[in-house]
């Protein structure tokens, strides 16, 4: 069994292991300290995210704040946001490299569901190869495989942080950067401009992509409303059960500041040093 230090001051440390007759690995989230029922564990910065589709009329696409009177991003149409601020951060959070795609796609008649897909995938990339590592004075900084926090506050996690949810290296930047161009190439594979063959250029990304997906977060308001889409890494090495101590959520920011939602994991009961962290990853209603 291997110990990955990650972010130890947030409250958990990863383990790597093997189950019994599998030969790939698997991660879980030990607890490094006690917490009590109803405490925050953890509170984690999206790396990357995107506000849904059918959302972007009303909600800045950069702090989610609901608002009918939002700026429009004159290039791609498509963006709003509630200040020069929040215009300011979401560029360089992505919508730089994302702007003239987001029209292409639109023009082509790509599905909303695919287009935040294929959208927060590109955000992803950019900011992967791009990122040379985070620091920030108010949170945590994560910028390697091994690393410890510098101070308390929310996890920001940085570039070799995201490509660590692949276990064993498989998803580097070589592969996201195909994997993405591969979606957005088949969503408007019809087009002359993108000639391509679906089946040919997805097939062995399929595992890639499956990965990806399974380790963002739809991004809920407390009515439990989708309101977008996020890739929150520290909060993805938490692993399932149907009886989870941990419950995720979602603290949407009125700072001014043009700040995305944090992922809060907030302790279901009283836990202790060495207790695995878990969630529910489906909803926690149903039989």
């Amino acid at each position: 069994m291997q110990k990955v230090e990650c972010c130890i001051e947030s409250g958990i440390r990863t383990e790597i292991y093997t189950l019994e007759g599998s030969e790939e690995p698997s991660r879980r989230a030990i607890l490094t300290k006690d917490f009590p029922q109803g405490s925050v564990i953890f509170e984690n910065e999206p790396y990357a995210h995107v506000v849904a589709s059918q959302e972007r009329s009303t909600i800045c696409s950069s702090c989610f704040k609901s608002s009918t009177n939002l700026l429009i991003c004159s290039k791609c149409q498509f963006s709003r946001y509630c200040s020069q601020t929040c215009q300011r951060n979401d560029w360089s959070s992505g919508h730089k490299s994302e702007c003239r795609h987001a029209k292409d796609l639109r023009t082509e008649g790509c599905s909303d569901l695919a287009l935040d897909e294929i959208l927060l995938l590109l955000r992803t990339y950019s900011l992967c190869s791009g990122d040379k590592g985070l620091r920030d004075d108010n949170g945590i900084v994560c910028t390697s495989e091994i690393s410890t926090s510098i101070s308390t506050g929310p996890v920001r996690c940085g570039r070799a942080h995201v490509l660590d949810l692949c276990v064993g290296g498989e998803f580097d930047d070589v592969s996201i950067a195909t994997l993405a161009e591969a979606v957005r190439r088949c969503s408007i594979s019809k087009s002359k401009k993108y000639p391509c063959d679906p089946k040919t250029l997805l097939a062995p990304l399929s595992r890639l992509y499956a990965s990806f997906r399974a380790n963002n977060f739809c991004i809920l308001n407390h009515l439990l409303i989708p309101k977008g889409a996020g890739v929150y890494p520290h909060a993805a090495l938490l692993n399932h059960s149907c009886t989870p101590n941990g419950l995720l959520s979602f603290r949407f920011r009125d700072d001014g500041q043009g700040q995305p939602p944090l992922l809060q994991c907030i302790a279901l009961s009283d836990l202790k040093a060495g207790e695995e962290l878990t969630h529910c990853y489906v909803d926690s209603t149903l039989p």
